[in-house]
């Protein structure tokens, strides 16, 4: 496996982590464009909800992602922040991701900042400002007042015996002896300095040799600078090799689009497929497959999925339904269920006034 492969692999796996739930509206939020309501919920724990990444899946804000600020167990009301681009209708799909947006972070970074009118003993940084101010600052032994004290000693000390006063003396006396100890201290510095320019103008003449000189800096220069560019060439190539990996993943994210129809069959006379779902050697999770009966009168209508097991197909679901005592919405798959091949759904109806009859059906699929 090449290091490409394996890193996919690993970012499909973390992206099916991420996902905490996913669900559809089931009314519509407020007009602030800043809530979804999905009856689902209700009764859930807040921890499950708040402060995670809430994905929208479909609708005019699709693709659009916001952070959960609060939850309504009650309703099953979920308020974001910053408000999505649109209002969120009922039957919008979206996705509750296991992350924090920036959003929330900043939200949550100005919270423990606080404002100026924070009371000391409070966790804020403002509180904890004032705290210092009110305890240190007005301390007798450490505060504004022994400060004060301290300069006005240093005060004290400039104006003494040993003090501005006594400094001014020796420098007086240093600018008398100019006459004689300067003049020598001169010389010899200048004497020092000659010293070190002829050292210098031996070392930058040597700038010139063939072998140790600009030229040979020069091609080293130049070979540092090809070997420079031809790694940064290679690794950007491999940065884009991965960024484009990631948004092959990352795009899956949204899911496809929903699929729904109708077959229309002879149901009573013998068992026929309503639809077939996937294809061979390609991964895809199914979510919420549904038919409706509502067209049908038999009293025994049996619904079948048939799906390969070892290269096999074999039958892995049955259940019959009363379309007089049953509803008409069947949920066949009430939830997710990965395939890597092709799953085959059958109906047969007991009353012959079915056949001829249309049967809807509806489902999502996501690729893995």
């Amino acid at each position: 496996m090449s290091m490409n492969q394996g890193y996919s692999l690993a970012r499909a796996e973390l992206i099916k982590l991420l996902t905490a739930r996913w669900g559809i509206t089931t009314t519509d939020g407020a007009g602030t464009n800043d809530t979804l309501v999905d009856t689902n919920l209700i009764g859930l724990d807040q921890r499950k909800i708040v402060e995670k990444t809430i994905l929208i899946c479909s609708g005019d804000s699709d693709t659009e992602d916001a952070a959960s600020v609060s939850f309504v167990p009650g309703s099953g009301t979920i308020t974001v922040s910053p408000a999505f681009s649109h209002k969120i209708l009922a039957g919008t799909i979206y996705r509750i991701i296991n992350i924090s947006t920036v959003e929330l972070d900043v939200i949550n970074i100005l919270a423990r900042i606080g404002t100026n009118t924070d009371l000391a003993g409070t966790t804020t940084v403002f509180a904890r400002l004032r705290q210092i101010v009110d305890t240190y600052l007005a301390h007798g032994t450490i505060g504004l007042a022994a400060l004060k004290a301290l300069i006005d000693a240093v005060e004290g000390k400039l104006d003494g015996a040993s003090g501005l006063v006594a400094i001014k003396a020796v420098v007086d006396a240093i600018l008398v002896d100019t006459g004689t100890t300067l003049p020598g201290l001169l010389a010899a510095i200048a004497g020092y300095i000659d010293t070190e320019v002829a050292d210098i103008k031996t070392q930058t003449d040597k700038l010139g040799d063939a072998t140790i000189g600009l030229a040979n800096l020069k091609a080293l220069i130049d070979i540092l600078t090809g070997y420079v560019d031809t790694e940064v060439a290679a690794i950007l190539a491999a940065v884009d090799t991965e960024v484009a990996a990631i948004k092959t993943q990352t795009d899956k994210l949204a899911g496809a689009a929903p699929v729904a129809g109708n077959t229309t069959a002879n149901w009573q006379a013998a068992e026929a497929n309503v639809v077939s779902i996937g294809a061979n050697d390609i991964k895809n999770k199914v979510h919420d497959l549904s038919l409706n009966i509502s067209n049908l009168a038999g009293a025994v209508i049996t619904v079948r999925l048939y799906k390969k097991v070892n290269g096999v197909e074999r039958k892995v679901y049955e259940q019959s339904f009363n379309s007089a005592t049953d509803p008409p919405g069947l949920p066949i798959i009430n939830g997710s269920w990965a395939t890597h091949d092709i799953i085959r759904v059958t109906l047969k109806s007991n009353n012959a006034a079915d056949n001829g009859k249309a049967v809807d059906y509806d489902y999502m699929l996501e690729a893995m």
